[in-house]
């Protein structure tokens, strides 16, 4: 299929290349600033001979983006678990984010030492009655969307993930991977008597 040539203005090209080449904004950045993919943006950037770089260079902070290439460790089934629970694969935006309450905090930092990151925390104070502050880490790495999605972590997962399987998750890592999930918002209740037929 031929790809959709987009017209700008002159104005907007000698912009676009100079967020990219002299402000190190990235390809998705720019592109939400024209309302553009970043595929389009690309493409663009390619048709003017501007060579794309290698985003490792220009990145402000450090992650392990290989984490979830393979789940191969304990470390990682963890983590895996706990995205499965608590976690967010903002696949369209390539970001990653893990949002726990306030009181887990330590256990955030936990989860930020295993993938080798430097990000920050965001603080998300809550004003309403019955509910917890929280912090959250994200981070904005395509790689680690792309692994996650090929892991079963999908985008908007709450009513579409499964379990998963032994290609994904080995057997000897189960357990691991279940104790990060019950870590992110698991919970176990037993009724003591069943419910009542009509």
């Amino acid at each position: 299929m031929r790809k959709k040539i987009v017209k700008m203005k002159e104005e907007d090209k000698s912009v676009i290349i100079d967020l990219y080449v002299n402000k190190k904004i990235s390809q998705i950045k720019i592109g939400k600033i024209y309302n553009l993919t970043p595929s389009t943006i690309s493409y663009f950037l390619r048709k003017n001979s501007i060579k794309g770089r290698n985003n490792k260079e220009y990145r402000k902070y450090n992650v392990k983006e290989n984490f979830f290439e393979k789940i191969d460790s304990k470390d990682k089934s963890q983590v895996l678990g706990l995205m499965y629970s608590d976690g967010c694969n903002d696949y369209k935006d390539g970001r990653v984010r893990i949002s726990l309450q306030e009181r887990d905090v330590d256990y955030l930092k936990d989860v930020r030492n295993k993938l080798d990151s430097n990000h920050p925390f965001y603080f998300r104070k809550i004003n309403k009655p019955n509910q917890q502050n929280s912090f959250s880490l994200d981070i904005s790495n395509r790689k680690m969307c792309e692994d996650l999605l090929k892991l079963g972590c999908m985008p908007n997962k709450s009513f579409k993930i499964e379990f998963p399987n032994e290609n994904i998750v080995p057997n000897e890592f189960l357990k691991v991977f279940i104790r990060g999930y019950f870590e992110g918002d698991g919970s176990i209740s037993i009724h003591q008597k069943p419910f009542a037929m009509l």
